[in-house]
């Protein structure tokens, strides 16, 4: 079991690498996908090469590791559905389409309360009704089609247990949207300062700030500090992951931008001290 749970460390550690890194939404979700599918095909194969030993193991993995490794794809997936249909240009529309959002989230998570709140407590007294392969019953229900279809690496209750942790972490994530105001105009920095550079010497010197720990005792993320300069400087840096791949491929001078600060400031002070 030991090796499951390195294999969904692993995912984990990658899909919160893209979260701080990568802006793009789109993006970001078409490559968590990719790793969710290649993590969920690396178990499936474990599965079916050594079973399980005891049935204990068995809903340990259909509960905690196959359900999370899912949860993830049914969250991109949630995330990019809800990028598409959202209205933009009027923040009001906006607001009411994330709330309608939510409560329909929520409405799934009430149809299945029983099983949302056995996820909720962390019970485990009912793990081998819901999680162990040939003891659960048939349910008529979109997603008891996949123990049926492919039964040897899916219980009727896995999917269901799956898409709540999907939308558990999908609800979490448009409240935080919801906090944030949504207005034109609420990026935009009161000192009214512009930035005059290139956008590549803005990231560097976002990852520069990220590499030093300056900022937060080091605990900034490095998507928090892109945020922070767009709105210092009332820029849209767009793609800052791929514009720092850019900067890693100079083949000289790679600090372009912390070497001409250096040498401005020496100048500076030396003009100053005469």
């Amino acid at each position: 079991m030991n090796v499951f749970k390195s294999e969904v460390e692993a995912l984990e550690y990658v899909l919160q690498s893209l979260e701080n890194e990568q802006d793009n939404i789109f993006e970001r979700a078409e490559l968590a996908i990719r790793h969710c599918k290649k993590t969920l095909e690396v178990v499936r194969q474990r599965v079916s090469q050594l079973g399980f030993k005891t049935l204990q193991e068995e809903a340990v993995f259909f509960k905690e590791i196959k359900s999370t490794i899912v949860g993830y794809l049914f969250y991109y997936i949630s995330l990019v559905q809800v990028e598409r249909a959202r209205p933009y240009g009027c923040p009001k529309k906006e607001r009411k389409f994330l709330i309608a959002q939510i409560k329909a989230m929520q409405a799934y998570l009430m149809k299945h309360q029983e099983l949302y709140e056995y996820f909720l407590r962390s019970h485990d007294y009912r793990d081998q009704d819901y999680f162990i392969r040939k003891n659960a019953p048939y349910q008529l229900s979109d997603e008891a089609i996949a123990s049926m279809v492919d039964f040897q690496f899916a219980t009727p209750h896995d999917m269901i247990f799956s898409k709540i942790k999907g939308y558990v972490l999908s609800i979490n994530h448009l409240e935080k949207r919801l906090a944030i105001p949504l207005t034109s105009t609420a990026n935009k920095s009161k000192a009214n300062l512009q930035w005059t550079g290139s956008k590549a010497d803005l990231v560097e010197l976002t990852y520069a700030l990220h590499a030093s720990g300056l900022v937060n005792n080091g605990t900034a993320a490095i998507k928090d500090l892109a945020q922070g300069m767009e709105q210092l400087f009332a820029i849209k840096l767009g793609d800052y992951y791929r514009i720092f791949l850019e900067i890693r491929a100079r083949k000289n001078n790679q600090a372009k931008l912390l070497e001409m600060l250096r040498t401005s400031l020496i100048s500076k002070i030396e003009n100053l001290d005469g």
